[in-house]
């Protein structure tokens, strides 16, 4: 029962976070109503797909690792640099998502898993047959490419600010070096305590893919309604130019009948 209820669940989280993610961008040139639900909501179904999805890739045990992992480090990381700066940057949270946890908004420790999880498929399908290494520096770039638009959107949206404006769009460019130091340690750390079996199969990256392109591109269409058409560019040829190279290589390995 569990392992016929498990592709549903998988299933309906992505496609949850898909409709919600879908209804954000769409709102303002539709005319939709604000529903103040539909973000936790896009967040929890994406929490939920990345762990349904990682319990039925990686197992149970592995998939409670790689989430505590990903969400401590992620946590420490935001604490670390709303303390001191590093190594994000000087910033601050504001209290437009639920208020905060030792001065870290409670919606961005999951998103390092979340995402991080997705990411990390994605590397793996990227790298292919390479050395590890490689895994883990395009799970790392798949991660942060997802910031160049997902910070100037929530600063916009006054989710956090940065006390130190920098070069790009007001953002410090340390921010992106920090977020690919920390999804790399997350990578790794993983990597060595649970020695995950390397398989870059279509079957592994098919929907964590499909779930990365929709992100992509509702996010561009956020940024670009927002009037944030220089960062809506930078995340479309960012995200973008992983996402066609990983759907040309998944085409091209259904043509040669790969699994």
């Amino acid at each position: 029962m569990i392992e016929r209820a498990r592709p549903i669940g998988i299933h309906l989280a992505m496609w949850l976070y898909i409709a919600t993610l879908a209804y954000t961008a769409l709102r303002t040139p539709l005319h939709l109503p604000l529903l103040v639900f539909v973000f936790p909501l896009s967040a929890l179904a994406f929490v939920a797909f990345s762990a349904l999805h990682a319990w039925a890739i990686e197992g149970g045990k592995r998939a409670l690792l790689f989430a505590l992992i990903a969400v401590g480090i992620g946590f420490l990381a935001e604490w670390v640099g709303v303390q001191t700066g590093w190594p994000f940057g000087a910033y601050t949270y504001s209290n437009r998502m639920g208020g905060q946890v030792l001065g870290v908004s409670p919606f961005v420790p999951p998103a390092w898993f979340m995402m991080g999880y997705v990411a990390w498929r994605l590397g793996e399908w990227l790298a292919g047959n390479a050395h590890r290494r490689w895994h883990l520096l395009l799970a790392a770039w798949s991660m942060t490419a997802w910031d160049l638009l997902i910070d100037p959107i929530m600063v916009n949206q006054r989710h956090w600010t940065w006390l130190e404006p920098g070069a790009y769009f007001g953002i410090p460019v340390q921010n992106f070096v920090g977020w690919f130091f920390t999804a790399g340690l997350i990578y790794t750390l993983y990597t060595f305590i649970a020695r995950p079996a390397r398989q870059a199969s279509a079957s592994r990256v098919r929907l964590p893919l499909l779930v990365y392109t929709a992100t992509w591109l509702f996010d561009t269409l956020i940024a670009w309604e927002a009037g944030l058409q220089g960062a809506a560019l930078a995340g479309w040829w960012g995200m973008g130019g992983l996402v066609l190279v990983a759907w040309a290589h998944l085409t091209t390995s259904s043509h040669r009948g790969e699994q």
